[in-house]
């Protein structure tokens, strides 16, 4: 499995505090998310600007980064964007996760991913607690929910 989010043993550094009472409530599931960040730390880059999409599991409690995944940004600009090509790159960086995490998304890339079955959120924090935050919503849930309000543009 990939690597824990910054303990040893694929701990969360985290889990012996708030989070740790919260994620022992928290019903066993799994899914998983695309985050844009430029760090890995936090989700703060919008979908557009982002050259690598980061992929993270959430697992009964847990949050495992999976990989990083390289793309050309999704658009620089009207006159290079044809829509069977964002097509294409959605379906690659998006293929295996359940949700999209990220800090802005254009509606017409929000449009595809939902057409695609992905569940868009819009936030900006750390990323493991986000994660957190949707896992409560999705599990209990058993669908995805978007529990974020949409940023502006």
């Amino acid at each position: 499995m990939g690597e824990g989010f910054g303990g040893k043993n694929g701990r969360s550094p985290l889990r012996n505090g708030f989070l740790a009472r919260m994620t022992e409530t928290l019903p066993r599931g799994r899914f998983q998310a695309l985050v844009t960040s430029g760090d890995r730390r936090l989700v703060n880059l919008h979908f557009g600007h982002a050259g690598v999409f980061h992929v993270y599991r959430y697992e009964d409690g847990e949050v495992y980064f999976l990989e990083s995944r390289e793309a050309a940004p999704y658009c620089e600009g009207r006159e290079d964007c044809g829509e069977e090509e964002k097509n294409r790159l959605l379906e690659g960086i998006v293929s295996g996760c359940d949700a999209v995490l990220t800090l802005r998304i254009g509606d017409s890339p929000r449009r595809l991913l939902e057409a695609m079955g992905k569940q868009v959120y819009v936030a900006y924090g750390p990323i493991h607690e986000e994660i957190i935050g949707i896992a409560a919503d999705v599990i209990r849930r058993g669908e995805l929910g978007d529990i974020r309000q949409p940023a502006p543009k």
